[in-house]
């Protein structure tokens, strides 16, 4: 089983929105002693979500339309396992009560991108000082851990607060 909450499936959904406009990217899942990774690419876009708290090993595929029925502003759990073959269950809290659905697992997705092999550290006044006019286009596929709710800024996501 692979736990998310209800606020990042949100905070997720939220960013996906904004980078892949009307397109629809398929979602991966995957658990493990390495933590959690959310990962969604389309065309020449890949975006990575990682926390490094170690879990039970799971991968799961979804639509990103899975996210519009379990977001919400809450750190409540949502539970998302194989049902079956091909069928993924998802089950959370909502108002009192338990909702759970089932997914269709999408096709296999292509392979992820490789990150990079080194990162450079950049000054805080490069964002205000380079011109993006393709915003929301590029996102750099790297470790994310935001001390509030990620921001898309400049075709980069942006963690809120200090590290």
């Amino acid at each position: 089983m692979l736990e998310i909450t209800r606020l990042l499936a949100k905070q997720w959904r939220a960013v996906l929105k904004k980078l892949c406009g009307r397109q629809k990217p398929t979602l991966s899942l995957t658990a493990g002693p390495e933590g959690l990774r959310l990962r969604a690419q389309i065309q020449q876009q890949a975006l990575e979500y990682h926390d490094p708290a170690p879990r039970a090993a799971e991968a799961l595929q979804l639509e990103l339309s899975a996210l519009d029925d379990f977001a919400g502003a809450k750190s409540e759990p949502v539970r998302l396992h194989r049902a079956q073959p091909q069928i993924i269950a998802a089950s959370w809290p909502d108002r009192g009560t338990e909702r759970a659905l089932q997914y269709r697992e999408p096709e296999t997705i292509s392979t992820f991108p490789a990150a990079p092999a080194e990162y450079t550290a950049c000054d805080d006044d490069l964002l205000s000082a380079v011109h993006f006019p393709h915003c929301g286009r590029a996102v750099v596929a790297e470790e994310v851990r935001a001390v509030g709710p990620p921001k898309l800024l400049a075709g980069l996501l942006v963690p809120s607060g200090n590290e």
